[in-house]
């Protein structure tokens, strides 16, 4: 089990540093890190900024495999789901950022202006 972990977490390094757009499986396992316990619609906007973006670098919610790894089966299938629809139909309007209502307003944001808002995520675009 250590060494399936590390291995795991190696494998996210390596995404998080990728500058090619995400394989489906690498973009599944980023909408479930960013999104995991939102309803569909969020992991969909995800998907979708993350589509935009063309890379995986900077996605936070790549850095935790542990969680992503012990997620229940119906997580997998919204985030599949969301990966293969977010092809077709783009909810964020052409964001490639997004970043949790949680928080206050990102630095990086400042100069963005807000093409959506879907569950506790803003979705930003230059």
């Amino acid at each position: 089990m250590k060494t399936l972990l590390t291995i795991s977490l190696c494998l996210c390094a390596l995404v998080v540093n990728s500058a090619q757009l995400p394989t489906s499986s690498l973009a599944v396992r980023a909408i479930i890190g960013e999104a995991a316990g939102e309803p569909f619609q969020t992991k969909l906007a995800i998907a979708g900024a993350l589509r935009n973006r063309g890379t995986l670098e900077g996605v936070v919610g790549l850095r935790n495999a542990r969680m992503i790894n012990r997620q229940p089966a119906w997580v997998w299938r919204d985030a599949r789901v969301a990966w293969a629809e977010s092809a077709t139909n783009d909810i964020t309007h052409g964001a490639a950022f997004f970043e949790s209502t949680n928080f206050p307003t990102p630095s990086w944001a400042v100069d963005m202006h807000i093409t959506a808002s879907v569950g506790k995520f803003r979705f930003y675009k230059p």
